[in-house]
């Protein structure tokens, strides 16, 4: 079972840093971490996105968190955390990161599928980004042109 990470003392879908983001977000170079979408990631059936290598994980997303959650994330349970769309900036979600137990790299589970891939109408091949600040997962599509 996961532990729900409270974000409520941290940013706000409408602080500084949120409209900054939602400013300057096409700009892959301003995300600690981009993804180029696989098959697996968009596929219904596995429901969860494979993140990058874990010391990236480690470094960009628990290097900022207190250590419980951190080591909360570091197990097969994992931590619920929000994300927040910035494309969208009163679109808040759940999304469980943890570490996948069969070859131990990060994953972020639960509505994954439904929440980002069904509703943003994401697809292989394409590249979201995410970076972590103030107890809070922000995620950009970059969409295809």
């Amino acid at each position: 079972m996961s532990h729900k990470l409270d974000a409520s003392s941290a940013y706000s879908s409408y602080d500084d840093f949120f409209q900054q983001l939602r400013q300057i977000g096409l700009s892959e170079a301003l995300w600690n971490i981009v993804i180029v979408l696989t098959p697996r990631d968009v596929n219904h059936s596995q429901c969860r996105l494979l993140l990058p290598e874990s010391d990236i994980v480690e470094k960009h997303i628990l290097g900022s968190m207190q250590r419980s959650n951190a080591d909360q994330c570091r197990s097969a349970d994992g931590l619920t955390i929000e994300v927040s769309d910035v494309d969208e900036e009163s679109r808040q979600f759940e999304l469980c990161l943890k570490r996948w137990p069969s070859t131990n790299p990060y994953v972020l589970t639960g509505r994954w599928i439904q929440d980002f891939v069904i509703r943003k109408g994401l697809q292989k091949g394409d590249k979201v980004g995410l970076t972590y600040r103030g107890s809070k997962l922000y995620f950009k599509h970059f969409k295809n042109h």
